[in-house]
């Protein structure tokens, strides 16, 4: 909800009193101690913005964070600040520049910013609306205009991108008064003063216009012979409904009631058509927010939802006293509405959180009934909006009527954590019970009664993998062995062993880190069985319960390495003379005596440098090998090994180079 006009000259006190939904319903008043005057509120989110009187003569703008209770000042300008709007985290609202001229001021919050200019003028700026980076305010023309029959000062309609740096002269700029703009995206509206009736028979009125840039114009949203003032639009909660609002006088009725124009569909209707006078409408959504005039000096704040005409008007504030000038808007902390009320006799904000949904569990961990739970498990239940503890009792009880020690806490907004304060023990049911009232949202609404039984970890840990595999065959003598688990185990007796087929037993240093158990060991005999132990109680899970035994056998390698291709091949001819030899094997291989010669049919050795990688033997000449000669390349026993250390037998390979 905008600024209605120019300035209010009256401010209050935020009061941040919880009311939650019961009293929403029937309309209690909450209970306030107010020292100082505040008024003129907007609301974003849960976010309040409003003016705090310091002296008669300058007022500072603050922001009040409604499901905290903090307060932040927001203009550190020292002269009078008034009429502020919020989007997010940026606050604009107009102050008093150094030459006496009002100016329109912003502070972007997140980054401590402080107050800046946002477009500065030599002329007054007032009545500024902010959504995400777009301010639009009304700035002065001249004094009177012909057209506007000399009744109101010509003001027109301005607009600046924040995050651009852009300025928009031509909102609306004409010779008529246009004041009092809202935006909402890139929706800009504004009340402008017309003839409505003709040149013999005038009849001066305000309507409502939608903004069309470049025209300095735009296009009335309703035509109508009657004022049409304060607009307002939807546009919180993803509702794409484009539903505009504002104050319109109807003749059915003979006063002014809410009308609700669609500005997607062309279509309106009334919201009220009443005999009592309603005034500066909010919408965030579907939900309106108005001031109905009962009295002369009594005004009451109602509420509705507007997406069906059959919906209750709720009274949020109804007294005797004026509380006017509402503004709501809504997140997944409820329906925040805030206006000003002078029941004291002085002007002060107040605000409702109107949100009447109970909160209701949506997921817990563990699960209901859920069944071998591990004896330190962090008890969560998630909410399906915002929560904060209540006044009730959150218990977490044995199957035999032990109660265990807990710390709760809410996280991450919807999110409440019970962390008992013990082991729990294994194989036994608990409970979890949430009192009617534990939990409340931030409305003050209470979850229902509510409970979760499941039962902690009675099943032993199981091995699911190991390497080397179950018989495996041809393991290297010097791999490290492990064993993976379904779940994270810790020590028991650590009963384990390794040892051969035979008895031998090897020693060993086991290992645990997480699901894993690693064995450490020296090297294996070659083309020996070998079997792995774990007795019963070596290892157990968090919850206590001992591995029953388990066993694997596998057999260390003793086959040496093949050779399974070579380049050149075994006799061929037309061999380039500088080409590296290779030789592939089967495994990996690495060098032993390294007795490698290349000779040729003569008997001629030459000299050549052998280079292993992985599984391949590269044999480099120094020189060129000779044109049309049988040369023997031979790999002899013991020359190289596999990565156990068996020896590769005997080989040879024939080729002959080319002629040239």
């Amino acid at each position: 909800m905008m600024n209605k006009f120019l300035i209010l000259l009256v401010t209050a006190l935020v009061c941040l009193l919880f009311v939650g939904a019961a009293s929403a319903v029937t309309n209690s008043e909450p209970a306030y101690t107010p020292t100082v005057v505040t008024d003129h509120s907007e609301v974003d989110g849960h976010n309040v913005v409003y003016e705090k009187k310091v002296s008669d003569t300058k007022y500072d703008i603050y922001v009040t964070d409604l499901t905290t209770g903090t307060s932040s000042l927001v203009s550190d300008v020292t002269t009078d600040n008034r009429n502020p709007d919020i989007s997010g985290n940026i606050v604009v609202w107009q102050a008093k520049a150094s030459g006496g001229k009002w100016q329109i001021y912003y502070n972007d919050m997140s980054n401590n910013h402080g107050s800046w200019p946002v477009y500065p003028s030599s002329n007054d700026q007032i009545n500024p609306s902010i959504s995400g980076s777009y301010v639009v305010w009304q700035e002065y023309h001249s004094a009177s205009d012909a057209d506007t029959n000399n009744q109101y000062a010509d003001y027109d309609i301005k607009k600046y991108d924040l995050s651009g740096n852009y300025y928009y002269p031509n909102m609306a700029v004409t010779n008529h008064c246009e004041r009092n703009p809202v935006i909402s995206g890139n929706i800009v509206l504004y009340e402008r003063y017309e003839n409505v009736g003709t040149t013999s028979s005038p009849n001066w009125k305000w309507q409502v216009y939608q903004a069309v840039y470049g025209t300095g114009g735009g296009v009335k949203i309703h035509p109508s012979t009657e004022n049409q003032n304060t607009p307002v639009i939807s546009e919180q909660l993803n509702f794409n409904t484009n539903k505009v609002l504002w104050s319109e006088f109807n003749k059915a009725t003979n006063s002014y009631d809410i009308w609700c124009e669609d500005l997607a569909m062309g279509t309106g209707f009334w919201v009220t058509k009443t005999t009592e006078n309603e005034y500066y409408p909010d919408i965030s959504g579907y939900i309106a927010v108005w001031d109905k005039q009962v009295t002369t000096s009594n005004r009451d704040i109602v509420m509705q939802d507007i997406s069906s005409s059959s919906n209750p008007k709720i009274n949020i504030a109804k007294g005797t006293s004026v509380q006017r000038d509402p503004a709501v808007d809504v997140d997944q902390y409820g329906i925040f509405v805030s206006f000003t009320d002078n029941k004291d006799g002085t002007y002060r904000v107040y605000w409702r959180n109107m949100d009447t949904t109970l909160p209701k569990p949506t997921s817990g961990s563990p699960a209901r009934n859920a069944v071998d739970v591990p004896l330190n498990k962090i008890i969560t239940t998630t909410f399906s909006e915002p929560i904060k503890l209540g006044a009730g009792t959150i218990k977490l009880v044995s199957s035999t009527g032990t109660v265990i020690p807990i710390t709760k806490s809410v996280s991450g907004n919807k999110i409440l954590t019970i962390s008992p304060a013990i082991l729990l023990k294994k194989a036994t049911k608990y409970t979890l019970i949430l009192a009617a009232g534990s939990v409340t949202d931030y409305a003050g609404n209470p979850i229902a009664a509510y409970s979760r039984p499941f039962t902690t970890d009675s099943t032993p840990p199981t091995a699911i993998a190991g390497s080397p595999a179950r018989n495996a065959v041809n393991v290297y003598p010097d791999q490290v062995i492990t064993t993976t688990f379904n779940e994270p185990i810790i020590p028991g007796n650590m009963w384990i062993t390794l040892r051969t087929a035979s008895g031998t037993e090897v020693a060993i240093t086991p290992v645990i880190n997480g699901k894993v158990l690693t064995i450490y060991h020296a090297q294996l005999a070659k083309g020996t069985k070998y079997v792995i132990e774990l007795h019963t109680g070596c290892i157990s899970d968090i919850a206590g319960n001992s591995i029953k035994y388990y066993y694997r056998y596998f057999t260390t390698d003793d086959t040496p390495p093949k050779a399974i291709a070579g380049s050149p091949a075994r006799n061929a001819v037309n061999v380039n003379r500088d080409q590296v030899i290779t030789t592939t094997f089967n495994e990996p291989i690495k060098a032993d005596n390294m007795w490698i010669t290349l000779t040729s049919a003569s008997g001629r050795e030459v000299a050549i440098t052998p280079v292993i990688n992985g599984n391949v033997l590269y044999i480099h000449h120094l020189l060129l090998l000779a044109p049309s000669t049988k040369y023997l390349m031979e790999l002899h026993t013991g020359c190289i090994s596999d990565l156990s250390g068996n020896p590769l037998k005997y080989y040879y390979r024939y080729f002959t180079t080319a002629a040239t």
